[in-house]
Formats: structure tokens, sequence, C-alpha cells
């Protein structure tokens, strides 16, 4: 049976969550047998669970050992855009830099990129 939502999360999806519209006993995006065992037929995220690769990102280790060397790690997050995260990182970059610490900064940002560059602009 199919649960009430039709839409698929896709994101969830490959982070190895079931999906909302899934079948009842579905097996998981991340499974060896998903998209392929009886519990998948009929299922409108089949295809889409068939081909979700399987298993750890084979960047994990490269990340991991490049990683390796950086002492110190700070994450800047909020559930909410807009609320200054891009600012605030860059912010404290500067003062980390006029403190003389060599300082590297990774800012992700999934949907709007432009945010970044008018804090360094």
């Amino acid at each position: 049976q199919l649960k009430q939502r039709t839409k698929p999360r896709l994101a969830n999806m490959e982070n190895g969550e079931v999906p909302e519209n899934a079948n009842e006993n579905c097996p998981g995006p991340r499974s060896e047998s998903a998209g392929k065992s009886d519990a998948c037929q009929g299922c409108p995220n089949q295809e889409v669970c068939a081909t979700t690769p399987k298993g750890p990102d084979p960047d994990l280790v490269v990340i991991a050992e490049r990683m390796a060397s950086v002492k110190h790690k700070m994450l800047v997050l909020s559930g909410k855009g807009g609320v200054g995260k891009s600012t605030f990182s860059a912010q404290l970059s500067f003062a980390l830099g006029a403190m003389d610490f060599q300082v590297g900064l990774l800012d992700i940002l999934i949907f709007v990129a432009r945010a970044f560059q008018r804090c360094l602009a």
C-alpha cells in the first residue's frame, strides 16, 4: 500500500531515508534490494531507488585525509536562510586572519550562491 503523499523527497532518498510515499514494506533506497524487491512493485519511487548509489561515498576517505591536517574546524549553520551565516563566517575569518591565524573559508550555499559574494565585495 502507498502512503498518502505522492511526491518523492529525492534529497532524503539520497541520504537513505525511506520516501514518504513509499510502499509499506519499503527496504529503503540504500538497501541492495532497493527498487528490485517484491515490496517495490508498483512504488512510484522504484526506478529512483534502483539507481540511487549504495554504500558510503567514496570521496569520504579523500576528504578525511585532506582535513586531517586542519587543526581547528568551525561549522556555522542554521535551519533557516537569511540569518547572516555567510556574513558572520566572512567577518569571523577576517578577524582571525587579522590575529595572524591561517584561515580557510568554505561557504556552501545549496540554492543561492550570491550571498557570500556580497559579503566579500
